[in-house]
């Protein structure tokens, strides 16, 4: 692989033959009219230099260090001074390096300890073939290229930011004369243009390997296509057909209101930000006509058609030809970096009479998980369902595809073959077993309106209901059909299978969380801020999920429908059951009183694990749930409450005061013999009564491993566990 200086990179327009009408050579000579063509020579100057090395590392015999270093070895050079830790300038080439390096560590991590090691490729990653790294592999076999790594300790990286460092005067291994001997002086540098020859390749490429034909393209018959795109050879916004093949844009919105095209639907890009023009071409350049943005091909004015495209947001994605994704900055004013602005093309090097130092391009995951764009609830679907992605970032180029083929463009066009990266996505997206994952993940994003909470997942919840082996929704509780029944199980089936399976996705709790202000039910988590889980027996599919309750859904009227009217074909339905926010169920319930746990009283607890009595042992738990079996045995569970504020537990246990109640949702059984730490054991929701039902107040799980429990009369030696279990009835529960 060349490496071509970034002062010799010629931009030159290269729209495709395809599009070259008079009317888009006038957009393509507007759009590359606003190309900005900042002058990095002050940065260069800056960040490439040859200097005069301070007392410290001048005392250093670097070419040495370099040439001694063994194979799959790390070296500790020295600890960090005070200078490098507060980021002063300085003039010694190496520290420089340093400070550079230290930028990239998360103000998260401790620095005091941190120090400067040099270690083989192989000893930094022993795959370093199938890594981040691969990237620009070739590049280092030709310095001969060893790392510079800040570390606290051999095995503690937590600096992002690497560099480079070769022996100038010894040979390469892969360059052999003179003249390709020189360019081991040349640094890695990132192009500040993107190469459009390149995307056109990773493109057909997908476009043509038989093994991506079925993911990657679109369907080529979509079960729904936007209503509008923009015509970037016109540009102007038009109706879809349903032949079109589109690019769709995923970028943040910022907090600048909309503002609609002022001779709607004619466009004009001095009125568009910079990341829209850019989009369009993108558009252009990889040979296509139409793109899809959200804010423009979108009635935001339109309640009834706004509300039909955003549950139908994951087939806009997913029917794309290809999702451009803007990952730098945090609004369209950004722009995309590499079209229109340069890219942040500068890395440090520094030079000395035998030895060369240079910077290395961040990981582009790093790039992409630390930006705002994947901060971002509604970016979350948009990705997630679409086909091909192309991110931009401020270093590099990023394509994925279906297949999780993999190719990275930032200097002349590096490239890893098919499968060799770990894909940021991947071939995800079309599997219902993962929902519970992808809701979990969409909870840890961010919104600007709390009343966009669900409206942000529809896409994907709409998705996933219209594939083979469906999962539903119940205001965004997952109806889930991956769990079935195993028939050599001693457990019977006795219940129907969508009320089943919606009492698995009853299974949520939220951690640290508190009630959103918005009108949602309770029982969805929906209603509550925090991050949210589903127990890990149910998401892998560890356990199997026994249930007799019965579910029903009440409609505006307050009709009740059994649940299996979701199944049905929304044009039968007379609203969207999806979004009823009362739900009758019928379960097995028991009264609890709730405490807060009393460590003084343990020892005269006792404590079940494996069908054996031990000394009671500690459980962290901020809450306690207290019943009274029939046995006279008192009987102690942790719970999880989702807003601990809302009122104050008594400290004395009074077992007849039963103020709330659990409903139990079921139990999850082992057919063989659970790992360690595993046991059969009961799933239920916290209940409390208010006007015209009941509230959902919080989740417990309880087995035989975390239950304390007091024996009034006899023995604690001859507690069963039979009599550890609350007295349970059958009742029918109105949820709010």
């Amino acid at each position: 692989m060349s490496v071509v200086p970034i002062d010799d990179v010629k931009i030159q327009p290269n729209f495709s033959q395809a599009c070259k009408t008079g009317s888009t050579r006038n957009i393509a000579h507007n759009l590359d009219a606003g190309s900005q063509n900042a002058n990095h020579e002050e940065e260069k100057a800056n960040l490439q230099h040859d200097g005069v090395l301070c007392t410290e590392c001048a005392s250093l015999d670097m070419a040495s260090i370099v040439s001694e270093l063994d194979m799959d070895s790390v070296k500790f050079i020295f600890r960090l001074r005070t200078e490098h830790l507060e980021s002063n300038r300085l003039s010694c080439p190496l520290c420089s390096i340093i400070i550079w390096m230290l930028q990239g560590v998360p103000k998260s991590k401790p620095r005091g300890r941190l120090a400067l090691y040099i270690c083989s490729t192989l000893w930094l990653d022993p795959n370093v073939q199938f890594g981040r790294y691969a990237f620009w592999l070739d590049w280092i076999k030709e310095k001969n290229a060893n790392f510079l790594i800040l570390a606290n300790g051999r095995y503690d990286l937590p600096c992002r930011r690497l560099a480079l460092i070769w022996n100038t005067l010894s040979p390469s291994p892969v360059m052999t004369d003179q003249t390709t001997q020189s360019r081991k002086l040349q640094p890695l540098n990132v192009r500040r243009f993107i190469d459009y020859a390149y995307l056109k390749q990773w493109l057909k490429r997908c476009d043509t390997l038989p093994t991506h034909r079925e993911f990657c393209n679109p369907p080529v018959v979509r079960p729904y296509w936007p209503a509008k795109v923009i015509d970037c050879h016109r540009l102007t916004i038009v109706p879809t057909q349903s032949s079109y093949d589109y690019v769709a844009l995923s970028y943040v919105w910022g907090l600048q209101p909309h503002k609609p095209p002022s001779k709607y639907p004619l466009l004009r890009l001095q009125d568009l930000p910079p990341t829209i023009r850019d989009a369009i071409k993108i558009t252009i350049e990889t040979g296509h006509r139409y793109l899809w943005v959200d804010r423009y091909c979108i009635n935001q004015d339109q309640n009834t058609a706004k509300n039909i495209d955003i549950q139908n947001m994951g087939q806009i994605y997913n029917g794309a030809s290809l999702t451009i994704i803007a990952t730098a900055g945090s609004d369209p004013n950004y722009g995309l970096p590499g079209v229109s602005k340069p890219r942040d093309g500068i890395l440090p090097f520094v030079t000395s009479s035998e030895w060369a130092i240079s910077g290395v391009p961040e990981d582009v995951q790093y790039l992409i998980y630390e930006s705002v764009w994947v901060t971002r609830a509604w970016t979350y679907q948009e990705a997630l369902l679409s086909r091909r992605r192309l991110f931009f970032t401020d270093q590099a180029l990023y394509f994925e595809c279906h297949k999780a083929g993999c190719c990275l463009e930032f200097g002349d066009g590096v490239e890893a073959p098919e499968g060799d990266t770990v894909s940021i996505f991947g071939a995800s997206g079309y599997d219902t077993s993962k929902i519970f994952g992808y809701i979990s993940d969409y909870s840890r994003r961010q919104l600007t309106y709390d009343t966009d909470y669900l409206n942000g997942l529809l896409g994907i919840l709409g998705f996933m209901a219209g594939v083979e082996n469906p999962a539903l929704h119940l205001f965004g509780v997952p109806i889930c059909p991956q769990m079935t029944l195993p028939i050599q199980s001693t457990l019977k089936r006795t219940n129907t299978r969508d009320c089943r399976e919606f009492m698995i996705g009853m299974g949520w709790t939220v951690a640290k969380s508190k009630r959103r202000n918005i009108d949602a039910p309770s029982w969805s988590w929906v209603a509550w801020k925090g991050s949210v889980s589903w127990p890990a027996e149910f998401d892998h599919g560890r356990a199997y999920f026994i249930t007799n309750s019965e579910v029903w859904i009440e409609d505006a009227t307050q009709a009740v429908l059994p649940i299996q009217t979701l199944r049905e074909h929304p044009d039968t339905w007379k609203e969207d059951y999806r979004l009823c926010k009362v739900i009758h169920i019928n379960a097995e319930v028991f009264g609890i009183a709730l405490v807060y746990p009393d460590i003084h009283k343990w020892e005269t607890y006792g404590f079940r694990k494996w069908n054996k009595v031990t000394e009671p042992k500690s459980i962290t738990a901020d809450y306690f749930a207290v019943w009274e079996t029939h046995n006279d045995i008192l009987v102690h569970a942790p719970v999880f409450l989702f807003q601990q504020e809302s009122f104050e537990p008594p400290k004395e246990i009074h077992p007849l005061d039963k103020n709330f109640k659990v409903l139990k949702l079921g139990t999850y059984d082992y057919p063989e013999k659970p790992a360690p730490g595993f046991s059969s054991g009961v799933e239920g929701k916290i209940l409390r009564e208010v006007r015209g039902g009941y509230e959902v107040l919080g989740y417990i799980s309880f087995n035989y491993n975390n239950m304390h429990f007091f024996a009034r009369q006899g023995t604690s030696k001859n507690v069963t566990e039979k009599m550890l279990l609350p007295d349970m009835i059958k009742e029918r529960v109105r949820l709010l």
